[in-house]
């Protein structure tokens, strides 16, 4: 009990650290905002604190690790890349457009969800993180490739150090001339 009462803590930092990175940024533009991209934000935030609600609730010690591996690997990817490619936003604000933490962050934390808990809680957190992508191109915030390149360094993450939780989870698996269902059980 003593040890999964750290991970709350690092669940809080986690979660102040992506707020800061994905709202802070706005702030100079929070003004002219609109509820499209607002809405944005808050569902870029929102999709990684439900996965360490979520995680929490089950007292999931393991998946706590995994949700903090997955998401700060992407968050760092993200960060990492922007810094190096310099790509000018749409809007010609700065040059930090590539990739987009947006989509980085939110398909962590849906990837996470759906590996770890299954696509009933799955499918909600991708259909949000989607939407988070489509609010940073109406934005004019990123370009198409942008959000795509950020939901796959956020997905990769999520497969990376995610692994099902406990029951029977199904998996649609694709390759060359390759179609079919991977059934996982965890005991």
């Amino acid at each position: 009990m003593t040890m999964f009462l750290k991970y709350p803590l690092k669940f809080i930092i986690v979660a102040a650290i992506a707020f800061f990175f994905i709202s802070g940024a706005n702030v100079r533009r929070a003004e002219s905002a609109g509820l499209i991209d607002t809405s944005g934000d808050i569902g870029a935030a929102a999709i990684p604190l439900a996965a360490g609600i979520l995680t929490l609730s089950k007292h999931d010690k393991e998946g706590a690790m995994e949700f903090l591996e997955s998401y700060g690997t992407a968050v760092a990817a993200t960060l990492a890349l922007k810094y190096v490619v310099k790509e000018e936003r749409p809007n010609g604000e700065d040059n930090h457009s590539f990739p987009s933490l947006h989509a980085s962050s939110s398909f962590a934390a849906a990837g996470y969800i759906q590996r770890r808990y299954g696509w009933v809680y799955g499918l909600p957190a991708y259909a949000v993180s989607t939407y988070v992508c489509w609010t940073r191109i109406d934005a004019r915030e990123h370009f198409f490739s942008d959000v795509v390149v950020g939901a796959v360094i956020g997905f990769g993450a999520s497969r990376i150090f995610t692994k099902p939780y406990k029951g029977v989870y199904v998996t649609p698996v694709t390759g060359k001339n390759l179609y079919g269902l991977e059934f996982t059980k965890t005991f």
